[in-house]
This record gives structure tokens, sequence and C-alpha cells, in this order.
């Protein structure tokens, strides 16, 4: 899990997004994870809270500079 949020983390500051979604499939017996989307605005199903995640978000991008 660790090295997907690394992985997610790493691609956004090469594409300057800071949101991004991987369409990722793992190799089961070898733990090897093969990337096979990159989305500029990822889906977020299954977040809990999803609203407060967002406006922090954006709040923080807009409000903060």
């Amino acid at each position: 899990v660790q090295m997907v949020k690394t992985m997610c983390t790493e691609l956004g500051n090469e594409l300057i997004l800071s949101l991004v979604g991987l369409d990722l499939i793992k190799e089961t017996n070898t733990d090897i994870y093969y990337l096979l989307d990159i989305n500029y605005f990822p889906g977020f199903k299954g977040f809990k809270d999803l609203r407060s995640i967002l406006h922090s978000h954006f709040y923080t991008k807009c409000c903060n500079k």
C-alpha cells in the first residue's frame, strides 16, 4: 500500500497534478505492480467523508498560497 501511495505522489509531482488516480494490476506470485492508466481526475469510490477531503484539498490549493 505504501508503494502505491508513493507512486501516486511521485507521478502527481512529475505531471504537476494535485489530484491523480492510477489504475494498477498486481501480479500475484511476484507482487509486481503494472501501471495501466493515469487519471488526472480520479474516481473517489470508497472514500469516506469525500466532501471534507475535497474541500480541504481545494481550499489548500486555492487559498493557502
